[in-house]
C-alpha cells in the first residue's frame, strides 16, 4: 500500500497513471461532454491543422477521434505509461513524455493547443495556460476546461479532499475507509495522503489571459445539462457553473 508520496507530479506519473490508464475507456467511456468537446475543438480550428493536446494521457477519445477528422495530433503527458498506451494504440499521433509548465516545443508551432479533464491536476496550471499559449500560433486558439473554484459544490468536493489529505482526524477516517475497501474488496482505494486535484479560479486566468498574455478575445463556455452552453466573454465568477470551457483566440 501506497501511504504518501511527496510530490504531486511524481504521483500522477507513477500511481494515478496506472488507474487512469484502464479508468479513461472502461470507467468512463466516450461521454456526450467528451463528443461536445470534440466539437467546440472543431468549430475553432483551422481545419486540417496542427493539434497539440497537453495532458493527452491514452490518446483517448478526444485526440484520437481529431486525428481520424483529418487532424494532425501531438501530444505530451507526464506519465511514460500513458504515452506508451497513445503510441500502441494511435500511431498517427505524435506523443511524447512532457511536463504541462515546461513544454519542449517552439514558440509559435500550433494552430490549436487544449487542455482538457485535465487542469485540475497540474500544479500550476497558470504556468500551464503561459505555456499553451506560447507554443499556439498568432491568430490561432488555445482551449482547456476548468473545475470553478467559486462553484460551491466544487468548493464543498475540495473542501473534503484537503480534509482528507491534511487534517489528521481527515487523514484517520480516510485510513479506516481503504482499509475497510481493502477488507472487502470493493471500491477504489486511495491511499496517498496528497492533495492531488485542485480547481481553478476563473477571473485569475482571465486576467492572466488578458493581461501579461495579452491575448485577442476569450470566450467562455459551460457543460450544463448535458450541452454546452456560451456564456460570453465576461469575466465573472460563474459560480453557478462547476466545470468551465475558456476558448482562448491569440
Amino acid at each position: 500500500m501506497e501511504w504518501i508520496v511527496i510530490d504531486r507530479k511524481e504521483y500522477m506519473r507513477s500511481s494515478y497513471s496506472k488507474y487512469w490508464k484502464n479508468a479513461r475507456k472502461n470507467v468512463y467511456g466516450f461521454m456526450e461532454y467528451d463528443k461536445a468537446l470534440i466539437t467546440l475543438i472543431d468549430n475553432f480550428s483551422k481545419k486540417f491543422g496542427k493539434i497539440l493536446e497537453v495532458a493527452i494521457g491514452t490518446g483517448e477519445p478526444i485526440a484520437n477521434n481529431l486525428e481520424k477528422i483529418g487532424y494532425q495530433l501531438y501530444g505530451i503527458d507526464i506519465s511514460d505509461r500513458l504515452i506508451d498506451e497513445c503510441k500502441k494504440n494511435n500511431k498517427n499521433i505524435k506523443c511524447e513524455v512532457g511536463d504541462a509548465e515546461q513544454l519542449k516545443f517552439a514558440n509559435a508551432e500550433f494552430d490549436l493547443t487544449y487542455c482538457v479533464h485535465s487542469s485540475w491536476y497540474i500544479p500550476d496550471f497558470n504556468m500551464a495556460v503561459t505555456e499553451m499559449v506560447r507554443v499556439s500560433k498568432r491568430g490561432g486558439v488555445v482551449l482547456f476546461d476548468i473545475l470553478n473554484m467559486h462553484n460551491r459544490e466544487i468548493d464543498k468536493i475540495f473542501r473534503f479532499h484537503y480534509f482528507e489529505n491534511v487534517n489528521l482526524i481527515g487523514m484517520l477516517y480516510k485510513t479506516i475507509k481503504n482499509s475497510i475497501k481493502f477488507i472487502l474488496q470493493k471500491g477504489t482505494q486511495d491511499w496517498p495522503f496528497i492533495i492531488s486535484q485542485t480547481p481553478s479560479n476563473p477571473i485569475a486566468i482571465y486576467d492572466i489571459l488578458m493581461g501579461r498574455l495579452n491575448v485577442e478575445q476569450i470566450n467562455i463556455y459551460a457543460w450544463h445539462e448535458e450541452s454546452i452552453i456560451d456564456l460570453g466573454s465576461a469575466n465573472k465568477e460563474y459560480e453557478e457553473y462547476p466545470r468551465l470551457i475558456f476558448v482562448v483566440r491569440l
